[in-house]
């Protein structure tokens, strides 16, 4: 449970530092869109934190963060915004590094608690 909340936590503060980089980068963002990646990077620390898939845990994440951004890819391409489909991948693999990366660094943590 308790890496469930970590995965969900982190992600909310990848989706707020997404959301200042999107409002940064001059792009227009509305509410709908700050609410959309307020409610997404969660899941995807989630996922992260949760999955057991046998990669390595960086790995694991970007691979969790792109496949989960598709669907905001289409619809990019749906809008005709093709030039926020780059970007977007680039964040999700930027993101979902450092999502693995902490799940990683939780578990060798949790498993040094649980040898000493």
């Amino acid at each position: 449970m308790k890496t469930a909340l970590t995965g969900l936590l982190l992600g909310f503060i990848v989706g707020a530092l997404d959301c200042l980089l999107f409002y940064m980068s001059g792009f227009p963002i509305t509410v709908v869109e700050i609410v959309g990646t307020l409610s997404f990077w969660p899941v995807v620390g989630l996922v992260v934190f949760t999955s057991n898939i046998p990669l390595p845990a960086i790995l694991r994440g970007v691979l969790l963060a792109v496949v989960m951004s598709l669907p905001w890819a289409v619809d990019f391409m749906f809008k005709n915004q093709l030039e926020l489909i780059l970007p977007l991948f680039i964040v999700a693999i930027i993101w979902g590094a450092l999502l693995g990366l902490s799940q990683q660094r939780q578990a060798q943590r949790r498993q040094v608690r649980a040898t000493s």
